[in-house]
């Protein structure tokens, strides 16, 4: 069956195993994190647990680069968590948290300082202001609505604070590549036509930033939305891609961004990992010991060829 084709521009520089890549954003981000790191590259993911709108996500970069942070910590029950963060990053005490948050912020310096690429995927526009903050939260952590002011960020916002990151980004980072995205996933909880008004800021954010500041962008949105178009690629909620849908949209992100040699490894990585993870019916036999024994050679022999392989 015939189908759109969605035109990706080109990119001046390309992704190999030497590069180190760091994704960050809605949980669309995670998705394309786990293919990279399942073919051996050398990449990082949301530190503070999944992030959709682009204020908290901005506010974690320009933080932590500058190192001038007063965490925003809040106590559930007898879980200490944080605004900026998910409730997988937690402390019993908030001494604990504090140190948690500082560490990661500490290893994430480290890593936005020697990146080769970060992919930044924003999930929506509709945020969650904290009345007694003023800040949009990075997670709301079940608290009761009437805490905060739902918050439809405009584009100028948007473009505004990611300047001021990508500008500090810069000037620690000079030749870091920086990639944009929409995350196709549906907002549906916030309604289809506000979803689809969301999306829309975000796309005319981006596209102020790719001008403004010599950046890049992705269209995961479009090719989901347009080249596949089907729900059958969509999981039971109908809102989240499926992995039908996440290996066809890496499959059209590594054609663009990887040169030949690139996805000649990468493939052969994903291929060992298929075989180091088959099962047998009868792991004890002859055949199931030579065949393990077959691909841990050609494993070490791989990683011998190429070290910069992370497997």
């Amino acid at each position: 069956m015939e189908r759109l084709r969605v035109h990706i521009g080109p990119f001046s520089e390309k992704i190999d195993h030497h590069s180190r890549i760091l994704l960050l954003g809605s949980c669309f981000s995670q998705e394309i994190h786990d293919r990279f790191k399942y073919h051996g590259f050398n990449s990082s993911s949301n530190p503070f647990g999944t992030v959709f709108h682009p204020e908290p996500l901005a506010r974690f970069i320009l933080e932590t680069l500058s190192g001038r942070v007063e965490e925003r910590m809040h106590l559930r029950e007898d879980v200490h968590l944080s605004w900026d963060a998910s409730a997988l990053v937690y402390g019993m005490t908030e001494n604990e948290l504090s140190e948690r948050l500082s560490a990661i912020r500490n290893i994430w310096r480290e890593k936005l300082v020697k990146a080769d690429f970060l992919f930044v995927t924003f999930g929506t526009a509709w945020g969650y202001k904290h009345k007694e903050n003023g800040l949009i939260v990075a997670n709301c952590h079940r608290l009761p609505q009437s805490g905060f002011d739902k918050e439809f960020s405009r584009i100028d916002q948007i473009v505004w604070i990611w300047q001021e990151v990508v500008k500090a980004l810069k000037q620690i980072n000079p030749t870091i590549q920086i990639i944009f995205t929409v995350s196709p996933v549906r907002h549906y909880r916030d309604g289809l036509i506000e979803n689809n008004r969301s999306k829309a800021v975000l796309h005319l954010a981006i596209e102020e930033l790719r001008k403004l500041t010599n950046s890049y962008y992705f269209p995961s949105y479009e090719i989901i939305v347009d080249e596949l178009r089907d729900y059958r690629y969509f999981t039971e909620d109908l809102v989240h891609p499926n992995s039908l849908a996440v290996n066809y949209l890496w499959d059209r992100f590594t054609d663009v961004i990887m040169n030949d040699e690139t996805k000649k490894i990468s493939a052969k990585v994903a291929s060992l990992r298929r075989q180091s993870e088959h099962r047998f019916i009868h792991p004890e036999s002859e055949e199931s010991y030579h065949f393990r024994l077959k691909t841990s050679s050609d494993i070490d022999q791989l990683l011998h060829d190429h070290p910069e392989i992370v497997w």
